[in-house]
This record gives C-alpha cells, structure tokens and sequence, in this order.
C-alpha cells in the first residue's frame, strides 16, 4: 500500500546553509544566497578586487513589447511563437544590456534566460546596423551541445530570411563531437553570432578559424555548469586571445547559482570592468528549475520498487 504522499514546495523551506546570509560587502550589491557565502565575502575583501557592481533593484517593468522598444520584425517571430510578453529575467536584463553594461545575472534553469540576453543584443545590433555577415559580433558558450543547439535555434528563429532586412544575420554552430570541416566550411562562409561548447570553440580560434577582432559581445549561458565540467581553463584561454585583439568586450554571464569560482571567473573574463549584478535566486530556496516539482513518498524500504511503479503509471 502507498503511504500518504506529500509535496514539499521549494518554497516551504530553506537550505541549512544559506540561511541568513548576507553579503557584507562595501561594493553595491545585492544579497549573494549561495553555499559559498563566506568564500565570496572574502573574496569581495581581496585588496586587488576593483570590479564594482551595481544593484539592479527597480521594480518589475512591463513585460510589453513595446514598452522595450522592440522593432516590429521581432516581435511579429515572437508573437508567431506565442510569445506576448517578457519573462522577469528578460524585463530585468534587457536595459543593462542594450546600455552596453557588463551583467552577471542568477536565475533559475528553464527561467527564459536565452532570450534574455538574445533580444537586447540582436535589438542592438539591428539598431546600430553592426551585423556584417562576415565576422561573429557575438559569442555565446555553453556548456553542451544540446544547449549550444538550443541557443543557436533561439537566434536563428528572430532572423530574416532576406538578406535585405536589418534583422537578417547568420548564426554558426560550434561543438564537438561533429565533422570539424564542415564547421570550418560553415565559419569562412562568415556568422555574425557564434554558439559554441568552450572547448570547440577554443580549437577553432588556435586554428584561426575564428576572427575576433568584431567581436563585441561575449555570453556565458549556464556558466555555474560549465566550470563544474571543467571548463575554467579553456574559457579564460578563450577571453585572453579575445583581448589580444579587442580592447574592450561587453560580457554576459548566466548562472542558475551563484559561487565563489563563477564569480572569480567573471571577474577575469570582464577584465575587472564595472558590471550589473542581477539576482533572481536569493529567495528562492529550492533551487530547482522552473516548472519542476518535488514529490516525496513516506513508504517502507520493501515496497519502494512497487510505490516508484505506481507513481509512474
């Protein structure tokens, strides 16, 4: 027989050790909730840290079309896709983005993060006439191929078919585990955005099938998952060879959580410049991502294999 079941909300009760927390910084800032806290407090202390970072606290805006100015073309692709407003994530990022600002934004997986830093920049990039169809002007690092998919079809699906129109821009996929010529074919045709895994991306660049020197944006989407897989090294090796070419680089970086090496990271690949820090997450205390449910069974150990049975039916 099954037990009685009963949902734990994420919201019914925080994690042990991120309550109470608050970052004690001298820096403006907004509240930092991670398992990290202390290590991050530190850090912020470092006599050489001069990044300063500024609050994002103004209340939710309209999530209208209109109210971010977005060109009719783009919002007639969104509207197609029965998309009528904007998510708080895409409301909260869109201005420090079209301003040109450095941001680094906590928000939940599956929270519309994508879009939130593909509608500023393609908006910027349509009102300033800077897609050129032959060098990237943005790029974006995930940390698998399926995402780096995902995010390529995100930008593919707001472009003009006809070579005419301002929002027409050619978008190039960059990954392992995939025929290295074609992805090579697909670069020299020229991509005014690249989405890329961290380590192709980097091979691609050492063999000098990248030209960075248009490069105006660069994006970190799920980078709290990219560092957990190892991929620190080959980021900042990416970012080094941007700044040899580029002496300035507007940078956007995405985190379902917030640590002390996602932080560090940033701080390296921002080259210590001011940024916006946005944090969605600080009072949500579960942590799982958007639309997911947590359910738990009070069951004995010998009818475990039977109540999983029942629960999937």
């Amino acid at each position: 027989m099954l037990a009685n079941k009963r949902r734990s909300s994420n919201a019914h009760k925080e994690d042990s050790d991120t309550k109470n927390h608050k970052s004690k910084s001298k820096l403006k800032t907004e509240e930092i909730d991670t398992d990290q806290e202390s290590e991050i407090k530190l850090n912020l202390k470092e006599k050489d840290h001069k990044v300063k970072r500024k609050d994002s606290n103004a209340n939710s805006k309209s999530g209208d079309f209109e109210t971010f100015g977005l060109t009719e073309e783009v919002i007639q692709k969104l509207k197609e896709r029965n998309i009528n407003s904007l998510f708080e994530v895409q409301q909260k990022v869109f201005t420090p983005i079209f301003n040109g600002e450095n941001v680094i934004a906590a928000s939940l997986t599956g929270s519309g993060k994508t879009l939130a830093f593909i509608l500023p920049i393609i908006e910027k990039c349509i009102k300033k006439k800077r897609f050129n169809h032959s060098n990237p002007i943005a790029l974006v690092l995930a940390p698998t191929r399926e995402l780096a998919i995902q995010i390529a079809n995100e930008f593919s699906s707001l472009a003009s078919k006809n070579s005419k129109d301002a929002n027409y821009y050619k978008v190039g996929l960059c990954y392992g585990g995939t025929n290295l010529d074609d992805q090579k074919m697909l670069l020299r045709k020229g991509c005014d955005i690249i989405v890329g895994t961290p380590g192709r991306v980097l091979d691609m660049i050492n063999r000098s099938e990248i030209n960075l020197e248009d490069l105006k944006y660069g994006v970190l989407d799920e980078a709290d998952k990219m560092l957990e897989m190892g991929f620190q090294e080959p980021i900042e090796e990416i970012y080094s060879n941007i700044y040899k070419v580029r002496k300035s680089l507007q940078v956007c970086l995405f985190s379902a959580t917030i640590h002390k090496w996602v932080l560090e990271t940033a701080k390296k690949i921002m080259n210590n410049q001011e940024h916006t820090f946005i944090n969605l997450v600080k009072n949500l205390e579960g942590r799982c991502a958007v639309g997911v449910e947590h359910l738990a069974v009070n069951c004995i150990k010998s009818e475990k294999i039977t109540t999983i049975a029942d629960l999937s039916k």
